[in-house]
């Protein structure tokens, strides 16, 4: 093990070890909740920068491989930056404690999309000649999807109609199924692909299995008004973040280049998700409208939203069908 990969873990570890004994010995109060909030927003610190070695140029032999690398960081400084945002801004700052409903909430919901584009990269096949703007267009297909999921179940019970309980239930429901998206999504790449790669992706689903479950813990103990920070509920997701910095750490000594052939299977299923999520706006409209408790101002507003996004979402899947028919043609002439 390299000197410098020593350092990280060690310094992962220390982080761990201080949440918990913070966590176990020390009273709840201000200084607790101080010292948690800083503790975890240096683990997650270094748990964001244990991903940026990866998409060195030197380290990716391909550009998917490292399109990978970029978009997992890029979710993991989504997660750091509402971690800063909301409980230390909050918390340590300002001395109070996160609104509820809370505007930021989206930025946590967020940080997992980068994660399940980044998986939609396959990078554990070798790369075919796809058009860059494809894959930017599947990216943009999945930001717009899970964006409109969020708008639609939480958003209401914020901005529409104010209830902190409808809140509260359909954020902890939505980002669940966001986590259960993305752990699905990692073993079936983990169980198709080989070497480096398997252990990385069976990194990646341990440590998230073990912040998803737990973090599905905390936001019950949040519902009962039993969660504070510092208290052991933290012991858990610092042990999770610190096992996700492990995985980047981990790729630095593995070989990446041994990648299978392109399997036509694994590479259209992006296709047909964006034709189904395409078609789960419709259901998402009719639901709002045959739902008879729903409010008319919440029902109305998930309506525009429904059909707002069906447009959106149609022109990038039209012009991505056309950067696909071009990209067909190309292999015809080819041929």
């Amino acid at each position: 093990m390299a000197v410098s990969t020593k350092l990280w873990v060690a310094v992962l570890i220390v982080l761990v070890l201080a949440q918990t004994a913070a966590s176990v010995l020390m009273p709840r109060g201000d200084t607790l909740t101080i010292a948690s909030d800083l503790i975890q927003g240096t683990l997650l610190l270094v748990a964001t920068a244990a991903f940026l070695p990866n998409t060195a140029r030197s380290r990716c032999p391909t550009s998917h491989i490292r399109f990978f690398w970029i978009l997992m960081s890029v979710g993991m400084l989504f997660w750091l930056t509402y971690q800063g945002m909301s409980w230390i801004y909050f918390e340590v700052i300002k001395r109070q404690e996160v609104p509820d409903p809370y505007l930021g909430d989206i930025v946590l919901f967020l940080h997992v999309v980068p994660m399940i584009a980044a998986l939609a990269v396959l990078p554990h096949l070798r790369e075919g000649e796809r058009d860059e703007r494809i894959r930017m267009l599947d990216f943009t297909l999945l930001l717009i999807w899970w964006v409109f999921v969020y708008v639609y179940t939480v958003i209401p019970w914020q901005t529409v109609q104010i209830d902190e309980a409808f809140y509260d239930a359909n954020l902890k429901n939505a980002y669940m199924t966001e986590n259960v998206a993305f752990l699905v999504a990692l073993a079936v790449l983990a169980y198709t692909a080989r070497g480096g790669w398997r252990h990385v992706y069976g990194q990646l689903f341990g440590a998230y299995a073990l912040y998803a479950s737990t973090s599905y813990v905390a936001n019950h103990a949040i519902l009962q008004k039993a969660y504070f920070s510092g208290s052991f509920y933290d012991i858990g997701l610092a042990i999770s973040v610190a096992w996700m910095a492990a995985a980047p750490l981990l790729a630095l000594r593995l070989d990446l280049s041994d990648t299978k052939p392109s399997q036509p299977v694994l590479g259209v299923w992006v296709t047909r998700l964006s034709m189904l999520a395409l078609f789960s706006l419709i259901w998402a409209a009719l639901h709002a409208e045959l739902n008879p408790a729903l409010p008319r101002p919440v029902k109305t507003f998930r309506i525009n939203v429904s059909l707002l996004t069906m447009v959106v979402m149609g022109i990038v899947i039209f012009w991505r069908q056309r950067l696909l028919r071009a990209e067909l043609s190309l292999f015809l002439e080819r041929s």
